[in-house]
């Protein structure tokens, strides 16, 4: 999906770049929720340190990312009052 955003006119780039912060948590939850905990932390290293994602998607989330990357556990994700 990354690939294909980038790939959209600059026109509509910005309407399918919008995707990509809700899709990538979702993601990274569903991962924690199946205690897939490694996995959601190596998920999350590997998109967040991307460059290009930083500019497209995530620059406006940096605090929220910082958030969600400290839900660990299924219990965490039932309490916490952000997700």
């Amino acid at each position: 999906y990354i690939a294909y955003v980038q790939d959209q006119p600059d026109s509509s780039r910005h309407e399918f770049a919008q995707l990509i912060y809700p899709l990538f948590v979702h993601m990274y939850l569903d991962l924690v929720e199946k205690d897939l905990v490694e996995e959601a932390q190596n998920f999350f290293r590997t998109y967040v340190s991307n460059t290009n994602l930083q500019a497209l998607a995530f620059s406006a989330h940096k605090d929220d990312l910082y958030r969600i990357k400290s839900l660990l556990t299924k219990e965490q994700i039932a309490q916490s009052e952000y997700v």
